[in-house]
């Protein structure tokens, strides 16, 4: 997996005001388009919502959306599956005992189809050999870059090309 480096800059009046180098955070190629990454934290009563824009070239953005829509479709899967089972066992309650053989197959059909989707959803190591980007998105869910540590106060931003996050501290100082 690449190496990640942090760069963390400070607040003015609780503003942040920064730039980014114009090229892709991946690769360092072209900036072709911009992806946002949305943080929100909680203050006493108030939730505080941030919009992070990070510069892309077009295959990288690309890429990006394809990963995020294959994560958010096992998560939908997954909740579902939860769902649907939680329907059925409510169904086999009210019936009594006249499902409960079969509910235990389809259980046991559906525990199997689950494990066997997140097996080949998230432990991919010949895949994630091949392609470094896989690696790095599912390390942040973000491709090149993502925001934490996030406040009133001071943001950290995490870059895997070196060079970006080189520039990007270098135009935002402290």
């Amino acid at each position: 997996m690449t190496e990640h480096k942090k760069v963390t800059i400070s607040s003015v009046d609780g503003e942040f005001n920064y730039s980014m180098p114009n090229k892709c955070v991946y690769c360092g190629g072209p900036a072709e388009a911009t992806s946002a990454i949305l943080t929100s934290y909680k203050r006493g009563n108030r939730r505080i919502r941030r919009t992070w824009k990070f510069p892309y070239c077009n295959e990288h953005i690309g890429l990006q959306k394809t990963y995020r829509k294959r994560l958010n479709m096992t998560a939908l899967f997954v909740v579902l599956f939860i769902v649907f089972m939680f329907l059925s066992a409510t169904t086999v309650g009210a019936l009594g005992d006249k499902l409960d053989s079969g509910f235990g197959f389809v259980l046991m059909l559906g525990v199997g189809y689950l494990g066997a989707t997140l097996v080949r959803a998230f432990l991919r190591k010949q895949k994630v050999k091949k392609n470094p980007e896989l690696a790095d998105m599912l390390a942040s869910f973000y491709l090149g870059a993502n925001v934490s540590n996030y406040g009133d106060q001071a943001a950290t931003f995490t870059f895997t090309n070196p060079q970006i996050a080189d520039e990007f501290a270098a135009s935002n100082p402290g």
